[in-house]
This record gives structure tokens, sequence and C-alpha cells, in this order.
């Protein structure tokens, strides 16, 4: 789920937007992962829908750990494990391909050669840092 905060922080305009859609999926993802309610309580349709999400594999990994006592050699665990690291992956990838556009775009908007790109990064993440101070000296 971190790395889907950082997709979440690279397509939101401002720090609200982002917690608010952050928030609604992570509640909703909650809800219907099996965390709240069993899955099998849930209507049928629910259950086909749940199966697709990323909270939904895990959740019975960790409930094989608990209450059965499994390790990550028993498949639904396994499961669970590389279903959240896949979907952690994608995330971060779409994130990353997302933000780069953006410095890509930046570069050819201010004609920025990109050979010295590591410096170019260097220069932005200063700048922002020093842009975004919440203290002042007085």
């Amino acid at each position: 789920m971190f790395q889907s905060g950082f997709f979440i922080s690279t397509v939101s305009n401002d720090s609200t937007t982002a917690m608010m859609l952050g928030m609604s999926i992570f509640v909703s993802l909650m809800i219907t992962s099996g965390n709240l309610w069993p899955i099998e309580g849930m209507p049928d349709f629910l259950q086909s829908m749940v199966q697709f999400q990323p909270l939904t594999t895990a959740t019975v990994g960790i409930k094989w750990i608990w209450l059965h006592g499994k390790n990550i050699t028993f498949f639904l665990v396994w499961k669970g494990f590389l279903v959240s690291a896949s979907w952690s992956l994608m995330f971060l990838i779409s994130s990353v391909f997302h933000y780069w556009e953006y410095f890509l775009s930046y570069c050819i908007i201010c004609h920025v050669k990109t050979q010295n790109i590591f410096w170019n990064i260097v220069e932005l993440v200063n700048r922002y840092q020093f842009s975004q101070s919440y203290y002042t000296i007085e």
C-alpha cells in the first residue's frame, strides 16, 4: 500500500486531494478484503470482485499464518506475498513513469540539457525543498 501512496501523490494536485483519494481507496479495500468481515458472508457478485483486490490474498495468507500456523512455504501464504509484492511493484513503476513524464516535460520546457540528468534531479529536489519551507527565520 505504500507504493500506491506514491502513485496517488503523483496524480493529485494537492495534499488534500491525495489524502481524500488515499483514504477512500484504503477504507474501501479494508472493508471488502476480508479484514473486517469474512468474504464468505458477502454477496456472490461481491465475492467474485473481491478476489481481484490486492489486499484479499494478503489477508487470506495472514489468516493461514495466524490461525493455522502455516509458514511462507504454504501456497496461499506464498501467493499472498507474491500478489502484494507485484501490486507494490506495479504502483511503484507507474508512479516513476508518471513522474518521469513530468520531469521530461519540465526539461523540454526549460531547455535543460538531459545529459546531466542526475544533477538536474538533485537541483529540482533542492529547489522544491527550499520552496516548501514551513519554518521562517525571524
